[in-house]
């Protein structure tokens, strides 16, 4: 509680003291959303150009050699301030916001966007911040636009669809895959479902996960993209498994192109589109042609 308590008054104290944070947010106010039914969940289209940054961030080893890291502790912008969490995490303020509480949460070393042995850090920040927050990691090529800098990403709870639909989509497409597991096989959007009282539990079971879901090569983790919340007497971990990382439309060209990049915010139902004719023109069987084929992998 304590933490989080923290974190809103950083929120507020930044979006006085730091410019940049304070357009962010001042063009969050002014961006267009607007509702989808889809077959077996609803998804909020967000319209919000500052997005374009992350979006349509380059994330090949070229353009990642040729850039400066954005969240290394030396090149953050001279107003910007953080709190420290657990001696080697910075809990930054996202000034090209998604949800009016929105924070990036770098570790302070640059190493590569990789979740395999630090689930951890992630339930604890979870468990730390409290109810009013969620959490999620984008994989190196699930959405991160930093995939060269680990870190996790944190907003307030009741924002995204997923929250409140959880548990109808557990009874209608849920199978229980291995204890705390739950696979639910949802057509277009499956995921699996973590829950326990127990940290360490929901470790070994994303562990055991990791071992089963495919990889491209050795090196690499496989394609995910993770939702984390603490439910005040119980961890709740999605994992969603991925099969590419961007569209087919992303990369069309003329009017068949929509640049859409979906990470973890997407996938729990609010989907960002930064160009403004996308989000006029995108169509409900569109939404549900890019989820089923980024998402589309079985559970």
């Amino acid at each position: 509680m304590a933490l989080g308590d923290d974190v809103l008054r950083l929120l507020d104290e930044q979006s006085r003291d730091w410019p940049m944070l304070a357009e962010g947010l001042a063009a969050l106010g002014r961006v267009r959303t607007r509702a989808m039914a889809l077959p077996h969940f609803s998804v909020r289209l967000q319209c919000n150009p500052r997005r374009i940054v992350s979006s349509g961030a380059k994330t090949d080893a070229a353009s990642i050699a040729e850039r400066r890291c954005f969240l290394c502790p030396s090149h953050l912008p001279g107003d910007q301030r953080g709190i420290e969490f657990a001696s080697r995490y910075l809990i930054l303020c996202n000034p090209f916001p998604i949800a009016p509480i929105h924070f990036t949460v770098p570790i302070m070393q640059h190493v590569d966007q990789r979740i395999a042995g630090r689930l951890s850090d992630m339930l604890e920040l979870s468990r730390g911040l409290g109810e009013r927050f969620f959490t999620l990691y984008n994989g190196p090529r699930c959405g991160a636009s930093a995939p060269d800098h680990f870190h996790f990403q944190a907003c307030g709870t009741g924002f995204l669809p997923i929250e409140s639909e959880i548990e109808f989509l557990v009874r209608r497409y849920g199978m229980e895959d291995q204890p705390a597991v739950v696979a639910v096989r949802d057509p277009h959007r499956p995921f699996y479902l973590i829950e326990s009282t127990s940290a360490a539990e929901v470790e070994r079971a994303f562990e055991l996960l990791l071992l089963r879901l495919p990889r491209r090569d050795v090196e690499s983790e496989p394609m995910m993209n993770l939702l984390c919340w603490w439910l005040g007497d119980r961890h709740r971990l999605v994992v969603f498994p991925r099969r590419s990382h961007r569209p087919a439309c992303y990369f069309a060209e003329g009017d068949a192109r929509r640049l859409l990049s979906p990470g973890s915010i997407d996938l729990g139902g609010v989907v960002v589109t930064p160009v403004e004719s996308d989000f006029d023109r995108l169509t409900e069987s569109e939404i549900v042609s890019m989820f089923t084929e980024v998402c589309g992998e079985s559970v």
